[in-house]
């Protein structure tokens, strides 16, 4: 995945620059766009808060607690990204949003053709079978 749009709660609210990945763990670029103003506020004070802590004083009581609900309202969102190449998308969780960086851990990967399948076998029908393995050529 090179690029994804980020949707949250169904709407799609911007676009990522993957920047690296590591097992379920990927870092971008966000580009937001005007839906994203929705959840803007949530982000920036999980941000605003996190910095309050980088000259090393210990975060308060009240700021911890501010902390706590912000990260919970965030974990409450749906969160996906929808790849902009394929016909495919990812379950995220545990998403950062800090200025123009963007971190997120995937919790499931899904296909179109795969979903399509599975919707099928819940209908009624057959779940479909692997193909079967051609034997290698000799030699």
């Amino acid at each position: 995945m090179r690029s994804a749009r980020l949707v949250i709660n169904d709407k799609e609210v911007g676009t990522v620059a993957l920047r690296h990945n590591t097992d379920s763990w990927g870092m971008g670029d966000f580009t937001p766009n005007d839906d994203f103003g929705e959840f803007a506020a949530l982000f920036g004070t999980w941000s605003l808060i996190m910095h309050e802590d980088d000259g090393g004083r210990r975060l308060d009581a009240a700021m911890l607690e501010e902390l706590h609900r912000a990260e919970a309202a965030i974990d409450a969102l749906r969160m996906k990204l929808r790849r902009a190449d394929r016909a495919e998308w990812f379950d995220v969780e545990q998403v950062v949003i800090d200025g123009p960086m963007i971190e997120w851990k995937v919790i499931r990967h899904h296909r179109a053709a795969e979903a399509r399948e599975k919707a099928k076998f819940k209908a009624g029908g057959t779940f479909p079978q692997s193909p079967a393995r051609r034997p290698r050529a000799a030699g």
